[in-house]
């Protein structure tokens, strides 16, 4: 599961977590463009790994 924030806005902040109140890794900022969503979906892939 993952979460993010700040629709309406340049940046969102990203958290994932994979058991319950226990966060995978540190929460990063995603920009609303190509290269944010390029690395947004890197990561949802590397989750998908686990």
């Amino acid at each position: 599961m993952s979460h993010w924030s700040g629709f309406g806005k340049s940046v969102s902040q990203v958290q994932a977590y994979l058991e319950s109140k226990k966060p995978y890794k540190k929460s990063f900022k995603v920009k609303h463009d190509l290269d944010g969503l390029a690395s947004l979906l890197d990561f949802i892939q590397e989750i998908e790994h686990i």
